[in-house]
């Protein structure tokens, strides 16, 4: 017998085991006690791990907007705006769970779909609490494999991009655009890496954005992120910044951005 090595492992086929539709009605039903929550094609995807995000741009959204169905505490909100619905949804870790839930979102309508999620610098200009628009991807993950074959390039969408720019300069956030790495592997984020990375322009490293890049781009759905610095990779690493005050003030901006993002129409 012989195996097959490399990430080559792209099939195109839609005839699979566990189809997305059934397998959406089997843990709503578990989570929710309903299979049918409604999802806008607006969706805010969600990380809640450092700096609660998903619980502030809820918040944001009850400020702005009238709360439909609230599933907060099981991590799901949808809401009625001005601009049409806008769906909460929390975001799995890491990069296969992130997938299989985005996957349930996209199956339910999602059509464009806001990740926000905490990231590591790769660079002492961006410490913590900034915020970053990420759009080349950089993949070190397994999952975006399985969704497109290693010569495709993956990049976040230019139109929402665009969205997210425009509602930053509105609300007068600063906002640093630039190319992103996601990688499995936390404990094998090498120096070497850092610095190779670094020098090819690379600012920001996380574990879940380029899998999700990869669904997306399979189910051709628009795919964004907005992502805010917890820590600084360097020799003297810590995780201390998470307890800052930068940072909880890059949490509050980055959920207010995300929210006007899907709040505002452009003039574009």
């Amino acid at each position: 017998m012989t195996l097959a090595w490399g990430t080559n492992w792209f099939d195109p086929s839609d005839d699979v085991v566990i189809q997305p539709a059934a397998e959406r009605a089997r843990r709503w039903s578990h989570r929710y006690g309903r299979s049918d929550l409604p999802v806008a094609p607006q969706a805010l995807f969600v990380n809640n791990g450092l700096g609660r995000l998903f619980d502030a741009v809820c918040q944001a959204l009850d400020r702005q907007a009238s709360e439909e169905v609230d599933y907060r505490q099981q991590g799901y909100c949808h809401y009625d705006t001005e601009s049409g619905a806008v769906t909460v949804y929390r975001a799995a870790e890491p990069a296969p769970y992130a997938a299989a839930d985005l996957e349930l979102l996209i199956d339910a309508g999602a059509r464009q779909v806001v990740f926000v999620n905490g990231t590591g610098s790769l660079r002492d200009d961006l410490p913590v609490g900034t915020l970053l628009l990420p759009l080349e991807l950089h993949r070190e993950e397994g999952t975006s494999y399985h969704y497109a074959p290693p010569e495709v390039r993956l990049r976040t969408d230019g139109p929402l991009n665009a969205r997210i720019r425009d509602a930053a300069a509105a609300l007068g956030v600063d906002l640093v655009p630039g190319a992103h790495w996601t990688t499995d592997a936390i404990y094998r984020e090498t120096f070497a890496k850092v610095e190779r990375y670094r020098a090819q322009g690379i600012h920001s490293v996380e574990m879940e954005l380029s899998a999700l890049a990869g669904v997306a781009h399979y189910r051709h759905c628009a795919l964004s992120a907005i992502l805010v610095v917890t820590d600084v990779l360097s020799r003297s690493h810590t995780w201390a910044g998470v307890d800052a005050a930068q940072f909880q003030a890059g949490v509050e901006a980055a959920a207010e951005l995300a929210v006007r993002a899907f709040l505002v129409t452009t003039s574009r």
